[in-house]
């Protein structure tokens, strides 16, 4: 079912014109094919690499308090800078790799695709 709706009105001394095209869903009887050889070791290894990378930003922004706090009692302004500009990347790093671990648990549960 196709329907087209077309619309007009004025602004100032112009004519503007928009048109709404309206489609029906339709199902196109796909189904998933979770026979894949491949597709629980392509889990695991996303994990893997998922926990990581979160490892390693822990140990990087544990470095970097370290520094700043050794800095800071050490009066080393240096290390002290190094050890902010650590963490200032640490913390929206650590939010990407969280966004991209919500994602993957989002749509693995918000589409029924079998797996």
């Amino acid at each position: 079912m196709k329907q087209v709706n077309k619309t007009s009105t004025h602004v100032g001394n112009q004519r503007l014109e928009f048109t709404m095209l309206y489609l029906a869903a339709v199902d196109p009887g796909i189904t998933p094919n979770t026979n894949f050889p491949f597709l629980e070791s392509l889990k695991q290894i996303g994990g893997g690499i998922l926990v990581g990378a979160f490892i390693v930003i822990a140990i990087v922004a544990i470095i970097g308090a370290a520094m700043l706090l050794a800095g800071k009692l050490s009066q080393s302004s240096r290390l002290a800078s190094g050890g902010g500009m650590i963490l200032l990347w640490t913390g929206p790093v650590a939010a990407i790799l969280g966004g991209i671990n919500g994602y993957i648990l989002w749509s693995q549960s918000a589409f029924n695709l079998g797996f």
